[in-house]
């Protein structure tokens, strides 16, 4: 067993695996989380996209578990994968991800679906465990986790 698989053990391993898309400008950075996935039993990678049309045509066609999704992308960005992936898979949870961490963009995401918000430099066992927990802990994508409820500007 790789050192990768045996740190990320604790995974939900009942059941199927958690199917995963990634919708990221970023080709290489959806690769990289291609690979990661593909190393973990209790996650299955079903495909990618780098842009907001392409991405929500991914979500539509593949209905995945869980959507990790982009926030800044030409086109409405991660917001419109999120809102639009609401009306075509109702049942994918979106996570958003950012190389910051932005309130605007936290609660903009949050407005649009997005169940969770992730940094990009998080550490792998942390993305691994957040989309695990948000897997198996969000029933659907209208039952958001408390922790990623909208929040309103002062």
């Amino acid at each position: 067993m790789s050192d990768l698989i045996a740190a990320h053990h604790y995974l939900t391993s009942e059941g199927p695996p958690v199917r995963v898309a990634v919708v990221d400008d970023d080709p290489p950075l959806v690769r990289a989380l291609s690979l990661l996935f593909a190393d973990e039993p209790a996650l299955r990678f079903v495909g990618g996209a780098f842009t907001v049309p392409d991405g929500i045509e991914l979500v539509a066609r593949r209905q995945p578990d869980v959507a990790l999704v982009d926030v800044r992308m030409p086109a409405g960005g991660g917001a419109a994968v999120a809102a639009r992936s609401r009306q075509v898979a109702p049942h994918t949870i979106i996570l958003a991800m950012s190389a910051t961490d932005d309130p605007d963009a936290r609660l903009e995401m949050a407005e649009a679906g997005a169940v969770g918000y992730l940094v990009k430099g998080i550490d792998m066992d942390q993305l691994l465990h957040s989309v695990d927990v948000a897997a198996h802990t969000c029933g659907d994508s209208m039952s958001p986790l408390p922790c990623c409820e909208p929040r309103y500007r002062p």
